[in-house]
């Protein structure tokens, strides 16, 4: 605590002295009015002094960013108004005398969420916002100093990966060195779920909001937050940061997770169904740390945000990351030697299924991405880069007799690019891959990654003994499998490539631990067999095997539940207690599920179709009016659009979304089954959901099933495409 208040006087002190020149910025977040107030405080140091907004970050995408800016204006050190000029689309500028004090004011919209996963939005208690679109900068002044000052509720928490330091006014302030390190730092301010951890003696934040912040595993995501933290410090020989952040959405999804990095915080989306999926991808990003952050080519830093950078290594940077983030986890025991198979086998694949690898090699798809303003030109290098890295893993160890690594490749360009290095030439990848894999390496080098051409993976393999074949049993298919009479040669790469075990105190995430089960009466658990909505369009399923209940989200894996009583059960892949609930009838209605010492309902939607009896269609008028609604949703709708039976809230909300392609020259909507749902008390687009009707659709694009939703006036609301 000592250290902490000493350095933030000696740096107060040091900014009002000797270091006169900084740009401080004051936000003002609004959740009410859903804005963003923002005021940028300077003195000029020209007669002309022009403003600009970047046009990327992290994703390698050009985006119009300054679109979003409302009312830009300017006053100087008495309040009078200057000319604002708008030269270009990202530009500002005005004129003034040099070294006059300035206030330059705007407004951005705060982001909401447009899709279920969007790692960038804010809820009704938090505000997220990243540095892009919110920071304008002075072109020329990016390296000065930058102070930030949130103008937020004495009871708001603020998470923030930059340096607090203190403020007359009690608001959050924070120092940064540039720009370029406030425009790579997100905030999150609020009300929102904080968790901590310390490792070597650092802090690291779990800041979670969105839909699902306080239905995910608390005790998980900090187990696997720590693993990932601890793991990869232990690689790379210490953290490069003095505290970091987590920022995460949390919602409703199948085991999933995936970000933007930064150098002291992460924006990711955090599904609740947190397994190997979740662990992966917060290693991924957490390896950016080093890899891409702080490993990196040249022209990935300092930025040029007018335009995307121009690089061939790509590949290594998303790819080979990717690569690590399930070596790593799988060398220190978080998961076993078929998991690590699987997604290389579906690495493989993915590369093999892209036609344009014959035309476009892992350089060019990197190196050529401002043609197609795109992530990849033509071919992903994210799987392309994972199994290059994978390859010439093996090929340094084959050809060094397990002496060297891949792993001794990356240690060097992290000994290069460390303490704020600019970051290695092009060419530096090939040399070090010659440095620890010998000559030949260059060549391989040349073929593999600057050349269009198939990948030759089996090569590879052979040299440890491993193939790709077919694999029988539960898991039938097409696999990478051991080679029958490998030498010992062969086996001692493998063993050296694919170590694995538990390093004392980093101990993986602990599977759940499921209680004795309790005797109860198998003849009620037909009845708890169906769908229940967990969020809004999300299921939750139950299904029933004889006399054992099985239970997790539509298209996630299915989980034994312990049973507790005859309607309660214990669900160990999320640590909550269901209880089924019935009405007077002895109708299930709905889940109680508890967690984290809150109670939620999950209201019934209804049987699986394979169980329902198929019927004539007791009202072909409003079947027909179904399916008008449902061709009208395929050429996409207008506010001004008048559709006979469509909700008002349904047709507001499917304007943004576009046409419904699967619903395109519907050829058949055969009706099934319909059941009436008072008192369930859910809702689709803010109508409340009274009926629900089944259908087989067959349509240009789909052949499926469909539930729809009517309101009590027969309106449709909302509409999913299910399974049997």
């Amino acid at each position: 605590m000592l250290k902490t208040v000493l350095f933030g006087a000696i740096l107060l002190s040091a900014l009002s002295t000797g270091l006169q020149a900084q740009i401080h910025y004051q936000v003002m977040p609004s959740i009410a009015n859903g804005q963003l107030q923002v005021i940028m405080r300077f003195k000029t140091t020209s007669g002309i002094t022009s403003l600009q907004m970047p046009s990327w970050l992290g994703s390698y995408v050009l985006r119009n960013s300054w679109s979003s800016l409302k009312g830009i204006s300017v006053t100087d050190n008495s309040g009078h108004p200057l000319v604002v000029d708008h030269p270009s689309g990202d530009s500002w500028s005005f004129k003034s005398t040099i070294n006059t004090q300035v206030a330059v004011y705007y407004e951005v919209p705060l982001p909401k969420a447009r899709f279920n996963g969007d790692q960038r939005a804010s809820d009704s208690t938090a505000v997220h916002y990243g540095g892009l679109p919110v920071y304008l900068y002075v072109i020329g002044r990016k390296r000065e100093r930058c102070i930030l000052e949130l103008v937020v509720p004495r009871e708001w928490k603020t998470a923030a990966g930059l340096t607090a330091i203190g403020n007359s006014n009690g608001n959050p302030t924070f120092f940064a060195k540039n720009y370029d390190e406030l425009l790579d730092n997100p905030i999150t301010t609020g009300e929102f779920v904080e968790q901590h951890y310390e490792v070597s003696g650092k802090d690291h934040i779990i800041a979670l909001r969105g839909p699902a912040s306080h239905w995910v595993d608390y005790q998980k995501t900090l187990q696997m937050t720590r693993f990932v933290t601890q793991i990869e410090s232990d690689f790379f020989g210490g953290l490069p940061y003095q505290k970091y952040v987590w920022h995460c959405w949390v919602y409703e999804a199948p085991d999933m997770a995936g970000g933007t990095e930064h150098a002291s915080s992460v924006e990711m989306h955090l599904t609740t169904e947190e397994g190997p999926e979740v662990l992966q991808g917060m290693a991924h990003e957490f390896f950016h740390l080093w890899n891409v952050k702080r490993i990196r080519p040249r022209p990935l830093g300092p930025f040029d945000y007018t335009q995307l950078p121009k690089t061939g290594a790509l590949w290594w940077m998303e790819g080979v990351t990717d690569y690590y983030s399930m070596l790593l986890p799988y060398r220190y025991g978080a998961w076993n030697e078929d998991i690590f198979f699987r997604h290389a086998k579906r690495q493989i694949q993915q590369v093999r299924q892209n036609p344009a690898r014959m035309e476009v090699s892992p350089y060019d798809a990197s190196y050529k991405i401002s043609a197609e303003n795109g992530n990849y030109y033509k071919v992903n290098y994210y799987p392309t880069g994972w199994v290059l890295g994978m390859m010439f893993d093996i090929e340094i160890r084959a050809s060094t007799a397990g002496k060297h690594s891949l792993d001794d490749v990356m240690l060097d360009l992290w000994k290069l690019c460390r303490n704020d290095q600019p970051g290695f030439a092009e060419g530096e990848i090939r040399r070090l891959l010659v440095k620890y894999g010998g000559p030949h390496m260059g060549p391989l080098y040349d073929s593999w990654v600057l050349q269009a051409g198939e990948l030759p993976v089996e090569q590879e393999l052979a040299k440890v003994g491993l193939m790709i074949g077919h694999q029988t049993g539960q898991d039938a298919g097409t696999a990478i499998i051991v080679r029958e009479g490998s030498t010992s040669a062969q086996q001692r790469l493998l063993a050296g490539w694919l170590r694995s075990g538990v390093k004392a105190g980093m101990v993986p995430p602990p599977a759940a631990i499921i209680p004795p089960p309790v005797k109860a009466d198998t003849t009620l658990f037909g009845a708890y067999s169906g769908r229940y909505e967990i969020a809004e369009g999300v299921f939750f399923q139950v299904t029933c095997d004889k006399t054992e209940l099985f239970a997790g989200l539509a298209d996630g894996d299915a989980t034994l539940l312990a049973p507790a009583s005859d309607s309660a059960f214990y669900y160990p892949f999320r640590n909550a207690t269901l209880t089924f609930g019935k009405n007077g009838k002895g109708q299930v209605t709905g889940i109680s599920w508890s967690r984290n010492g809150l109670q939620r309902n999950l209201p019934r939607i209804g049987a699986f179709i394979n169980s329902m009896q198929h019927g004539p269609d007791p009202r072909t008028d409003l079947t027909s009016r179904i399916r008008t609604v449902l061709q009208a949703l395929a050429g996409g709708v207008k506010a001004d659009d008048n559709i006979p039976g469509i909700a008002p809230s349904m047709q507001k909300e499917y304007i943004s979304i576009g046409p419904v392609h699967g619903l395109i020259d519907i050829k058949t909507l055969d009706y099934i089954y319909s059941e009436n749902i008072p008192g369930h008390h859910f809702t689709r687009h803010g109508g409340e959901v009274s009926q629900i009707l089944y259908y087989k659709l067959v349509s240009q694009r789909k052949n499926t099933y469909l539930m729809v939703y009517l309101t009590p006036d027969n309106q449709v609301t909302d509409f999913d495409y299910v399974d049997n």
